[in-house]
């Protein structure tokens, strides 16, 4: 288990959950799931944030008649997603080995990455 968290719970909470969970291998709509139930964090926030109802339907997560609103919040993790996978579009189309390269590429170890894998996938 691991617990992290920012002052209030969402965005940079949720940038650190898709680090992770994509290092992991979750695929991106659960990605997507988690960093937007987020925003149901009232703490600070002066309540309830500004985002759709998330409803589950043949075992996938869906955004129940999301407003305007919400679709500018979710773009703009599909749209840093899609640069980040297309810098990486080289190396790999594998989410899990391009997080890993990026990574790398800002100065975490190898062995920590490897240690890190180890100890959350058993």
């Amino acid at each position: 288990p691991i617990y992290f968290h920012c002052s209030v719970g969402a965005d940079r909470t949720g940038t650190l959950a898709y680090i992770i969970e994509a290092l992991l291998g979750v695929d991106f709509d659960h990605i997507l799931i988690d960093y937007e139930l987020t925003s149901f964090s009232t703490s600070t926030t002066g309540g309830i944030r500004n985002r759709s109802i998330i409803v589950e339907k043949d075992g996938s997560y869906y955004f129940q008649n999301p407003s305007i609103d919400d679709m500018s919040q979710i773009g703009r993790l599909w749209y840093c997603h899609n640069q980040f996978m297309q810098k990486y579009s080289e190396y790999s189309d594998n989410m899990s080995e391009v997080m890993e390269k990026y990574l790398l590429d800002v100065g975490v170890k190898q062995s920590d990455i490897d240690k890190f894998k180890e100890i959350m996938l058993g």
